[in-house]
């Protein structure tokens, strides 16, 4: 089983792989270069979101009639989505548990025709990775490749472009091969406007 890792060691694990390239046999640490550490920290980042939308992290809302808005129709419901919302997973009324399908989407808002509470099941855009004990929410097994990002940019950019290059394409490969969290079934969206 492959092993959570937290933001501090990812950094770590960067730096390992930066060393283990390095051709003048000084060890890079970001303790005495601040900048290094940022860099590192950014690239983590957008490596995370990458992975996150091909591994796909499910979350939930719930809402009922008093969090939504009555639309001019007088049936249909409107509600804001989630801040961090990245995708449908699936709509469900709460109360029975049966998946609504018939639904529409403007910008930032559902619109649904129920008078019963729902359940929203979506994919999230993660939080940025900034405390050193953050653990990134993908499956484990993908933790150590977001380091091959940071270090195969890092040592492109600074003289070793083979050697970057095998990393971030070890990288490229590792996100491909994310088998992404589906759904079966097929949900009918009345209307999706605005995205």
């Amino acid at each position: 089983m492959a092993n959570t890792r937290t933001l501090k060691e990812l950094q770590d694990l960067t730096l390992k792989l930066i060393n283990s390239y390095s051709s003048d046999g000084q060890p890079l640490t970001v303790g005495d270069n601040a900048d290094l550490l940022q860099l590192i920290n950014d690239y983590l980042n957008i490596a995370y979101y990458e992975f996150a939308q091909s591994d796909k992290i499910l979350s939930s809302k719930d809402y009922v009639l008093t969090d939504g808005t009555v639309r001019p129709d007088g049936v249909t419901y409107q509600y804001t989505l989630p801040a961090d919302f990245l995708d449908f997973y699936k709509l469900e009324n709460s109360v029975n548990n049966q998946e609504v399908t018939d639904f529409s989407v403007m910008d930032n808002l559902l619109m649904v025709e129920t008078t019963n509470p729902i359940t929203l099941w979506y994919f999230v855009l993660p939080d940025r990775l900034t405390n050193l004990t953050d653990i990134p929410r993908i499956r484990p097994q993908y933790h150590d490749y977001l380091a091959y990002f940071p270090a195969g940019k890092w040592l492109h950019q600074n003289g070793r472009q083979a050697d970057g290059i095998d990393l971030l394409t070890m990288y490229n490969d590792a996100k491909d091969a994310v088998i992404p969290f589906r759904r079966n079934g097929v949900r009918k969206i009345k209307n999706v406007m605005g995205w």
